[in-house]
């Protein structure tokens, strides 16, 4: 597998949905696609910034393998997001007005490589529900049954394009359930049109905290070496173009 990547250029955007008519009292709220939608978009446009580790999984069909990697990531609404990897892979992306930048060390200390591009074309990057970039209504929403894998006290919301598209073939989002933290998104998981998956896990999740606008640039550090980017391959939730799990 090759391992320099490219994230998704992510932008994406909530547009608002509309919310489900509030049931009478004493009457429970019975769970639809619509209603998980609805409860995603209500808490996260009351949410500024978002701060959280993540450990990620990317299974692959033809080697029936999987890799996995962990780090940080924080996000800025609207449309500002940047991973942070753990060491040994000290990866990091950065994506920010339309602007992404991945780095990647080099071996033994090395100054290592980058790419950068434009993110214009990422209305349909499967992390923009979360940046604020992206509208749910873009999706068909379904709700998958219960796996005995799935997060605790989560309900699977799985996104569909409604038009073909040659970059995933749909999105599992699972999302908490539970009246304290109802529609905090706990787990991303990415189909690519071969099969692939790709799993974003997120613990240690803080919203609303002050985030430096420095964490959104990034400058490659001096004798890192350009490789190629673009805008063709950062607009979208490519799973080929996610980080690499190493």
């Amino acid at each position: 597998m090759n391992r320099r990547s490219v994230l998704f250029a992510v932008p994406v955007a909530l547009a608002t949905l509309a919310l489900p008519l509030q049931p009478h009292a004493g009457a429970q709220e019975r769970v639809t696609a619509d209603v998980v939608a609805a409860r995603v978009q209500q808490f996260y446009e009351q949410t500024r910034t978002v701060q959280a580790r993540f450990q990620q999984h990317f299974w692959n069909r033809v080697y029936a393998r999987t890799q996995s990697s962990r780090g940080r990531v924080s996000i800025g609404r609207p449309g500002r997001i940047r991973f942070d990897y753990d060491q040994p892979s000290g990866k990091v992306l950065v994506s920010s007005d339309g602007e992404w930048t991945m780095y990647e060390p080099g071996d033994e200390g090395g100054a290592g490589q980058y790419a950068r591009g434009s993110s214009a074309a990422a209305s349909q990057s499967a992390f923009g529900f979360l940046m604020g970039t992206a509208d749910l209504r873009q999706f068909r929403r379904s709700l998958r049954a219960r796996a005995s894998s799935d997060p605790p006290n989560t309900d699977a919301l799985e996104l569909t394009p409604r038009r073909a598209d040659p970059h995933y073939r749909r999105i599992v989002v699972h999302v908490d359930n539970q009246p304290a933290s109802l529609g905090v998104v706990r787990r991303v998981s990415i189909e690519d049109p071969d099969g692939n998956w790709n799993r974003f896990d997120f613990s240690e999740l803080r919203f609303n905290r002050e985030i430096g606008a420095d964490t959104f640039r990034f400058t490659p550090p001096a004798g890192a070496r350009e490789i190629g980017g673009g805008a063709a391959r950062a607009t979208g939730p490519r799973v080929e173009s996610a980080p690499v799990i190493e």
